[in-house]
């Protein structure tokens, strides 16, 4: 799917005809649907098989609750809907548990809540609640004023591959696995999920968790926001001076990730794995290094702690290349040394930002 949508977003970029445009922007929502069904489908069954290990982390809850609503923000922004955010207790302390699945919870019920609503807004309220043994209960509430789920509907709502209604499912999409994965994940942090809602006056899920008081300083998560956000630059003739090294192992992967480059007026050199890249680095220094996280013989996260290992002071930026369907891979990637990451399937948009991102002095 990386390959398939990567290549009509290149070919979207060239010279067409409005007839083949629509059918080229056909393919890649499809395509972008059609991920979305197997990155779901990817974790769910995951969590089924119990391959989910809860990470421990310090956090903001503030930041991590805003971090989510800037995901969707645009999206509720098309539709002209409100957002908005109230800590009932102005909780400020750090905590830890796992922010990313924490987050992933908070944008599954905040991506329903835009879909199923066409006017008014969505608030989400928050609350700490202190449980001994130096542990909170954090409380949740994403509220709408959507269309309202019936109480038929309600006995089945966090049951796999289940949807309100068929009108529903053909009007609104989706595969009816988000919220079951919230689920999961919820009660995999000590915590449950549940809703209320009337048809016609919108609906609300609360969900709670459990964390730990946290002594560190709280860790940003890497931000949710598209990072095409970041200001595009000029680049003249300095691109070309620019050296980047491609470190991935599939072979069309490479292809149209190379061709993203030239398109955007940069050179790269190759490298098929970990051990590759590392031989290339003794003979050349490098700006940048665009890397594949799973890779044979040596992956993306052990070449970059040997990278950092060998040369901690002139070190390249490192910029990883992650499929979005592995949860929790972006925080291993910061953790391991690197700098970025871009999500499977490559935007020409994203890249060109990661790129000038990395640049940046």
């Amino acid at each position: 799917m990386n390959v398939v949508i990567g290549m009509t977003s290149l070919i979207l970029g060239t010279d067409l005809s409005p007839e083949q445009r629509e059918y080229l922007m056909t393919i890649r929502k499809s395509g972008e649907s059609l991920l979305s069904i197997i990155n779901d489908i990817l974790d769910f069954s995951r969590i089924e098989r119990e391959k989910i290990d809860l990470e421990r982390q310090p956090f903001s809850l503030e930041i991590c609750i805003r971090d989510a609503l800037s995901f969707i923000s645009s999206l509720a922004q098309e539709k002209g809907l409100k957002l908005n955010y109230i800590s009932e207790d102005e909780f400020s302390e750090t905590i830890e548990a796992d922010q990313s699945r924490v987050r992933q919870v908070l944008v599954n019920l905040l991506s329903n809540a835009v879909k199923f609503t066409e006017r008014g807004g969505i608030e989400v309220r928050s609350q700490v609640r202190e449980k001994g043994d130096n542990r909170y209960e954090i409380y949740i509430k994403v509220r709408d004023s959507g269309i309202g789920i019936s109480s038929e509907a309600m006995g089945r709502l966090f049951q796999p591959f289940s949807q309100a209604d068929a009108s529903t499912s053909r009007k609104y999409g989706g595969n009816g696995l988000g919220l079951a994965i919230s689920k999961k994940l919820v009660e995999l942090m000590e915590g449950r999920i549940w809703a209320e809602s009337t048809p016609g006056k919108g609906s609300t899920f609360h969900f709670t968790f459990m964390a730990y008081k946290s002594q560190l300083p709280a860790q940003r998560p890497p931000t949710l926001v598209p990072p095409a956000i970041v200001p595009l630059q000029e680049h003249g003739g300095e691109s070309a001076e620019r050296s980047i090294l491609l470190v991935e192992d599939n072979p069309v992967n490479q292809k149209m990730a190379l061709l993203m480059l030239k398109k955007l007026g940069y050179r790269a050199d190759k490298a098929a794995n970990g051990r590759e890249a590392l031989a290339a680095l003794e003979t050349k220094s490098y700006d940048l290094i665009l890397m594949d996280v799973q890779m044979p013989e040596m992956d993306g996260l052990e070449a970059t702690r040997e990278i950092r290992r060998r040369w901690p002071s002139r070190g390249p930026k490192i910029v990883a290349l992650t499929a979005h369907a592995i949860a929790g891979d972006k925080e291993k990637c910061l953790q391991a040394g690197m700098d970025d990451y871009l999500c499977k399937p490559i935007d020409l948009d994203d890249l060109r930002a990661a790129v000038e991102k990395a640049f940046v002095k």
